[in-house]
């Protein structure tokens, strides 16, 4: 390591050029010569643009969102065998649609899934950047996995009245900021777990997760 202390450094004063990637760049510093740092982007611009965030949701005629973690959950998405990228969870919402809501949450879960899960509704993934294609993730409505969901976490809808209409505690959509990773093999599901049925409640579940090549 050099011990030079006349060793300089330069970076250029305001905004750069649209850049190719693997381009080579200054640094950018400010009028008094402070170094920018700034993330100058929304939070998931970069995968968004490089084509690795996608969306899905159950149909907007809703689903019913489940009495027990069971091996058909409302809303499962699969990483099938083979595809080589992680499932790094993003944000998941849960919207109210109508019937009564019974006391319960919803939960996060996973279990091992080697094979498609059979059965059920597919549901189309969308790619966050709408001009291509969706990617190695797979969702279904209420396809049987091989075995019983496992939870890791409750995470949404507190406490309800039996009685009651009301939507899915303050806020139904949840940044999960990449906390869970689904492998190849593995389901991400989302299903509730309620001290009764309620008066057929429906909600419309949705996911959004980036895929990291592995």
């Amino acid at each position: 390591m050099s011990t030079d202390l006349n060793v300089r450094f330069f970076g250029k004063v305001g905004p750069q050029a649209r850049l190719a990637d693997g381009a080579e760049v200054q640094q950018i510093l400010s009028n008094d010569g402070s170094q920018i740092f700034t993330a100058g982007h929304g939070a998931y611009a970069e995968a968004v643009m490089q084509g690795r965030v996608m969306i899905a949701s159950c149909a907007v005629t809703g689903v019913a969102m489940g009495e027990a973690l069971s091996t058909t959950p409302p809303f499962a998405l699969w990483n099938p065998i083979g595809s080589r990228v992680l499932i790094n969870i993003l944000l998941t919402s849960v919207s109210y649609l109508s019937g009564t809501l019974s006391y319960g949450v919803i939960n996060y879960g996973t279990v091992i899934q080697a094979t498609e899960p059979a059965g059920g509704t597919a549901i189309t993934p969308k790619n966050a950047r709408v001009a291509l294609s969706y990617g190695q993730g797979r969702c279904y409505t209420g396809a049987t996995q091989t075995a019983a969901t496992v939870l890791i976490t409750p995470y949404s809808f507190g406490p309800q009245a039996v009685t009651t209409a009301l939507g899915i505690t303050a806020s139904g959509v949840v940044d999960v900021k990449g906390l869970v990773g689904i492998d190849p093999g593995y389901v991400f599901v989302m299903e509730s777990t309620s001290a009764g049925a309620g008066s057929t409640p429906l909600c419309i579940m949705g996911v959004a997760w980036e895929e990291i090549p592995i």
